[in-house]
């Protein structure tokens, strides 16, 4: 069973975070986000409090989970928003028809060619830093250090607070499965669009500095998606939950009162539930 923390009132809004972080990675946007939803910030498997379950190693046995998780709780249509590996989630859940929509914020799986070897490299890199260094990886969070050691993820680290930084080093580096998820990502077939009949919107969002998925990838994202919104962030890198925090809940909000909007509009037949 994965774990979850929940914020707010109201209908459900599922958040998905990325790979090595943990439901805290959403801190610097749940206090807005929950004056309009009902937050479920779940842990993927292996991360946060979530333990590491069969087939935690593959990004199918993931998404496997997180709609197991869905169908326990009785949100088998319900909206659903990712952060890098967890846009990549809610795509797919998308493109099973899983959700009503989904909200992607920098998916991965997009990549091609050398680009592949490129995430590949540079997360494995990555780990292998955070995990030698033990109990000296604070280090990476100090503000002269940390603007070299996550400015691959972010484009303004100086605007971090240490602990927040703390936290997501901390996390993963905890992340038991990142390594076996990584192998993982890097060897199967890009993310496959469009979205299911029954889904009612796509959204894809992308920092226009981002130095993991570069900005190209979103234009297949949304190829891939046909009639998907694409909304690109600028002076923001991977994470614009974290770079642009502000923005990034004013493109979540603006996206599901579209879908509200397009369900109203809707013949009675045709709206969600009838």
């Amino acid at each position: 069973m994965l774990t979850f923390e929940e914020k707010g009132q109201g209908e459900p809004l599922v958040l998905l975070h990325g790979l090595g972080g943990s439901a805290r990675s959403w801190d610097l946007v749940v206090p807005e986000l929950q004056k309009h939803r009902r937050l479920i910030v779940l842990n993927l498997p292996g991360h946060g409090a979530s333990p590491v379950i069969p087939d935690a190693a593959t990004f199918d046995g993931i998404v496997a989970a997180v709609d197991m998780f869905l169908e326990t709780q009785r949100m088998a249509s319900v909206d659903v928003v990712g952060s890098s590996l967890g846009g990549r989630i809610v795509l797919e859940l998308a493109r099973r028809g899983r959700v009503r929509s989904a909200t992607a914020l920098d998916p991965g799986g997009f990549w091609h060619g050398w680009e592949r070897h490129y995430v590949f490299a540079s997360l494995m890199g990555t780990i292998k830093l955070i995990r030698a260094l033990g109990n000296q990886r604070k280090i990476l969070a100090k503000p002269g250090i940390r603007s070299v050691s996550i400015r691959q993820l972010s484009h303004k680290p100086s605007a971090l607070s240490q602990p927040f930084v703390e936290r997501e080093i901390r996390s993963c580096a905890q992340a038991s499965n990142f390594g076996d998820i990584v192998r993982n990502l890097t060897s199967i077939p890009p993310q496959m669009g469009p979205a299911a009949d029954n889904v009612q919107s796509v959204a894809i969002g992308w920092g226009r500095q981002d130095k993991l998925c570069f900005p190209g990838q979103a234009i297949r994202a949304q190829t891939a998606f046909t009639g998907s919104i694409l909304r690109w962030f600028d002076a923001c890198g991977h994470f614009p939950i974290w770079d642009q925090p502000s923005l990034t809940v004013q493109f979540i909000l603006e996206c599901l009162d579209q879908e509200r909007n397009n369900d109203e509009q809707r013949p009675p037949s045709l709206q969600q539930g009838i």
